[in-house]
């Protein structure tokens, strides 16, 4: 199946190019797009972070240490005072545990920002 490339809004290129190659262009364009506009993103995170944590003391530490520090707690209370049963696995039952509150902590403050921040950008 041909592949058409409008140039400059006049030239018209076709290019013959298989299943895998299309599948690959298909995947690469996002991060190529990415790399060529690296400049703006950097400048647009750049606003974000300051925006974010223009008002606080401990600035963006405290969204490094926030996370950890209710890893720590919550792998202390439920390992020692609780006694949850968990499989024991090869690194320890608390660094399995560790793991397991990390992954759930991640998941759970990416879609509590986006369901915060989306509620915000709605005019």
């Amino acid at each position: 199946m041909p592949s058409v490339n409008v140039v400059n809004g006049k030239q018209i290129v076709v290019e013959n190019l298989g299943f895998g190659e299309r599948v690959i262009r298909f995947f690469a364009r996002p991060f190529l797009q990415m790399w060529h506009h690296r400049d703006l993103i950097q400048a647009i995170l750049r606003r974000e972070v300051a925006e974010r944590f223009k008002g606080s003391v401990a600035g963006w530490v405290w969204a490094v240490v926030a996370p950890l520090l209710a890893i720590a707690v919550y792998t202390f209370a439920f390992t020692t005072n609780l006694k949850l049963p968990m499989a024991d696995s090869a690194m320890g039952a608390r660094v399995g545990y560790a793991l397991f509150i990390f992954s759930g902590i991640i998941v759970f403050n990416f879609f509590a920002e986006m369901a915060f921040r989306a509620a915000q950008r709605i005019p």
